[in-house]
């Protein structure tokens, strides 16, 4: 089953009586591995927690660490990985979870954001150097 950024939002948040118990009952009662967590969902949930409920960083990073540590999370490697990167930088969860995805495919990632040069095992590139890479073959 794969959950939702409200019901993990619920979980952490525990703001609604009803709607937070069900979370927390699913999150920490169902069978080992049966609930996948995506990283756009974790991206939603990251957003939410920091522009909504301006949640410190550390925070946040804390939090969502939590949530893929309990027994019925599923997860690919990547979207821990982009946690662990969040956890350890000042980028947003989407660009964290690009450089997950890159360095697992060994593609390289394209963007105009610097930031994700800070990541030693990733090739980051601005278009312009892509598109000449492409051009090279």
């Amino acid at each position: 089953m794969r959950l939702d950024a409200n019901v993990v939002l619920r979980f952490l948040l525990a703001d609604d009586r009803e709607q937070s118990a069900a979370a927390e009952s699913l999150l920490t009662e169902a069978p080992a591995g049966t609930l996948t967590l995506s990283a756009l969902t974790l991206a939603e949930v990251t957003w939410v927690l920091l522009s909504h409920y301006e949640t410190p960083r550390a925070l946040v990073a804390t939090a969502l660490q939590r949530v893929l540590a309990l027994p019925a999370i599923r997860t690919e490697a990547t979207v821990a990985d982009a946690v662990a990167r969040f956890a350890a930088t000042s980028l947003d969860f989407a660009d964290c979870a690009l450089a997950a995805e890159a360095v697992a495919t060994g593609e390289a990632a394209v963007s105009f954001d610097r930031g994700l040069r800070a990541f030693r095992d990733l090739r980051a590139l601005p278009p312009q150097a892509a598109l000449e890479d492409l051009a090279r073959g």
